[in-house]
Order: C-alpha cells, then sequence, then structure tokens
C-alpha cells in the first residue's frame, strides 16, 4: 500500500508543480498530508489478493459532478493551502489498487477497452522505490511513467 501511495502522491506533486503556483514548503505540506490521509483512508479497505475489491472507495476522482475530491480538499485544508492552487485538470481519476496504480485525465482512459492506450499513468510497484523523493525527480512526459 505504501508504494501505490507514494506513486499517488509522486503524481499529485508533479502536477502542483507544474502549476507553479504553490511554494516548494507548501507542495511538501500537502504531500504529507495527502499520504497520511490516504493511509489512513485505505488501512481497512486493502486487499492484495483480490484488489478490484474496494476499488470505488480508494478512487479519487475529479469531475464536472464532483468538483473537489474530499480527500485532496481535507490535504489541501491540512496543509493551509487553496485547492484552485493544485492547478488540478477539470476530470481526473485515479483508481488506486494493490499493485497498480491508474490514472485518467480529461477524459481519455487507459484502463478500459476501446480507449487510449496511451495512458496518463500506470505504476505497478516495486516502482517507486521506498524512499521516493517527489522534490527531486526531473519534470518527464506523461510516457515516461509507463512501467
Amino acid at each position: 500500500m505504501k508504494n501505490e501511495i507514494a506513486a499517488v502522491v509522486f503524481f499529485f506533486t508533479r502536477l502542483v508543480r507544474k502549476h507553479d503556483k504553490l511554494k516548494k514548503e507548501a507542495v511538501e505540506r500537502f504531500a504529507e498530508k495527502l499520504t497520511l490521509i490516504l493511509q489512513e483512508k485505505y488501512k481497512n479497505h486493502w486487499y492484495p489478493e483480490k484488489p478490484s475489491k474496494g476499488q470505488a472507495y480508494r478512487c479519487i476522482r475529479v469531475n464536472k459532478f464532483q468538483r473537489v475530491d474530499p480527500d485532496v480538499l481535507k490535504a489541501c485544508e491540512n496543509s493551509c493551502i487553496l485547492y484552485s492552487d493544485l492547478g488540478l485538470p477539470k476530470e481526473l481519476t485515479l483508481w488506486v489498487d494493490p499493485c497498480e496504480v491508474c490514472c485518467r485525465r480529461d477524459g481519455v482512459s487507459p484502463c478500459w477497452p476501446d480507449c487510449s492506450q496511451t495512458p496518463d499513468l500506470v505504476i505497478r510497484p516495486p516502482w517507486p522505490p521506498k524512499a521516493l523523493d517527489y522534490r527531486r525527480e526531473p519534470l518527464r512526459p506523461a510516457s515516461s511513467f509507463l512501467i
């Protein structure tokens, strides 16, 4: 679970840094708070033997019907930053499952048949490494995240 949450936080910090509205310290605070919130939320909803079980509960979702993800909002509030300063896309879905994190942005779904074959993010552990440092990684195109 730690690797998958690290991948989610890594993805969010990349988006936030790209938007370039928050200072480094604020991004780090947000990353720490988001990590803690997701660890607490997922701890009793993590089923490595059946990864799809609890998938909807672990999903992070922003769209025209739900403009703010409650867990991301809570991380913002706990880090004293505005949700709007994150610069998230209007549509974003992250499925956080044991052994896989998959992202769909702006209506492009790499996780389902007949959709785009160029996902924004698909990670299968052991990546990211246990000591992932999201603050020092250089920005790369989304295609380089494919593992």
